[in-house]
């Protein structure tokens, strides 16, 4: 059954792949937690839930409310979208009634990673270095490995600042 006229409805689409440039199977899930109503008073749209799953290429169209329409109460209410699949993220969106469709890339956070410092003393730092040549010791440099794993799956920065007084070892995955 289509929404009363009155709300305003955009379409979002998106496509997942994986590193590779394969499609990933799953589904991307838009939900709303709050009671909305019409400024009509004619309609309550219930917390609900819209699951768009990912199609054989991997893409995803659907349409949902504006979260910004003016005959919505709420105004400015958001969408809790869940990527279900392997990887995927939890995160908070607005819909803006401006424009045409829409790909979630550019309504989705942007990933980041924490970077963390952290003090050595110079006893516990001569222990790092010394795990740290033993680590590399064990990288296999002829192909992209370490311990087994794929090293192309992921990215990592690494930085040793040995700079005194308080060495540092830097480490951020994404």
């Amino acid at each position: 059954m289509p929404l009363p006229g009155n709300i305003s409805t955009r379409v979002v689409t998106g496509k997942y792949l994986d590193p590779k440039g394969n499609p990933i199977a799953g589904q991307v899930i838009f939900s709303v937690l709050q009671v909305l109503i019409d400024a009509a008073g004619t309609t309550i749209l219930i917390p609900s839930q819209a699951a768009a799953t990912l199609d054989a290429t991997g893409a995803f169209s659907v349409t949902l409310p504006v979260t910004d329409d003016v005959d919505v109460n709420p105004l400015n209410y958001l969408y809790t979208v869940t990527e279900s699949f392997f990887g995927g993220r939890t995160f908070q969106i607005s819909l803006p009634t401006a424009g045409g469709a829409i790909d979630i890339s550019t309504l989705a956070p942007v990933p980041t990673f924490a970077l963390v410092y952290l003090l050595a003393s110079a006893l516990l730092w001569t222990a790092l270095v010394g795990r740290v040549a033993a680590e590399e010791a064990l990288f296999n440099t002829s192909t992209p490995t370490y311990r087994g794993v794929n090293l192309a799956t992921f990215t990592a920065d690494v930085a040793l600042i040995a700079a005194s007084p308080s060495p540092m070892l830097l480490v951020g995955v994404s």
